[in-house]
């Protein structure tokens, strides 16, 4: 096996998730030397929370701080050791727990398929006392398209990059303008898409993603779907301009309107897809006029 997979990097960004780091880095203490694999933790604790979990790992190679506060930092730190020793570098979260065969999967569909990034599954875990509108309306869970279908962008919880095309297209780093917001990963494999490079999923590499109860609200869900939207909406600008921007997010939300309609009228929960397509056109909108939510601000090392 250890011969004829690529032999990858995993990169793993944490901040102040020590037991959740834990259960990850368990759920590879089999897959990753089976597949030649090398591990980075890069804890974006200036105070090391994450460093006892991964030094008494098994599996990580190599533990380090970035002590400068962002998650693109955090996961540009991790590209800093992305060198020409690894045919891969694949991105996990520090909040996923691995299926058994995740790596294996998703490293041998990379070297099969010949593709350049392979995205896997992520199922979201859902609490038992979740409330009966997110379980009814398909809240809370990504869509998994099926193996060897083409995908627009992917996210930094569940992917492999060939390093060889990632260097092709000018080794692009993680922007640091979207570490208080959010986005830094959709805008890094949009790129990557616009230089040429190609993405497929693969389902049957799946990580698991456990909700906490705190996030199963109408608030916190309504708050991420504008917050990605306006991270769309940002990306939109910076290609075509802000009157682009408002156009299509007053489009979508006039098909959400009209989802949502649709859903009243015919006595249904208002699914997750009419929610989606009303808040991200609001999100889009909202940026045009420089409008942000900052999901992840931080206070500055001084």
């Amino acid at each position: 096996m250890t011969d004829t997979l690529p032999r990858a990097l995993i990169a793993i960004a944490t901040y102040r998730r020590p037991r959740e780091l834990a259960l990850l880095l368990e759920s590879l203490e089999q897959q990753v030397p089976a597949c030649g694999a090398d591990v980075v933790v890069v804890d974006n604790d200036a105070e090391g929370s994450g460093r006892e979990v991964a030094l008494a790992s098994s599996v990580v190679t190599t533990y380090v701080v970035e002590a400068e506060p962002g998650i693109a930092q955090a996961r540009n730190r991790g590209l800093d050791f992305f060198d020409e020793s690894y045919d891969a570098i694949v991105f996990v979260d520090d909040d996923e727990v691995a299926d058994a065969a995740w790596l294996e999967t998703l490293l041998g569909f990379l070297r099969d398929s010949g593709i350049d990034i392979a995205l896997g599954a992520v199922i979201t875990t859902i609490p038992d006392t979740a409330p009966t509108w997110v379980t009814e309306g398909g809240y809370l869970q990504r869509g998994i398209m099926p193996t060897g279908s083409y995908v627009p962008t992917a996210a930094t919880n569940n992917v492999a990059i060939r390093r060889t095309r990632w260097v092709d297209a000018g080794s692009p780093r993680f922007d640091p303008a979207f570490s208080a917001t959010g986005g830094s990963d959709t805008a890094f494999f949009l790129r990557l898409g616009e230089a040429g490079l190609g993405i497929k999923s693969v389902a049957e590499a799946i990580v698991y993603e456990p909700m906490p109860t705190g996030r199963v609200t109408r608030r916190w869900v309504a708050r991420r779907m504008t917050r990605n939207g306006i991270v769309a909406g940002r990306l939109i600008a910076e290609r075509r301009g802000r009157r682009a921007v408002v156009d299509h997010g007053l489009g979508q939300i006039g098909v959400g309107i009209r989802l949502v309609l649709g859903d009243l009228r015919h006595r249904r929960p208002v699914t997750a897809t009419s929610s989606r397509t009303l808040l991200m056109g609001v999100g889009e909108v909202y940026s045009a006029f420089g409008g942000r939510i900052y999901e992840y601000k931080r206070p500055r090392r001084r």
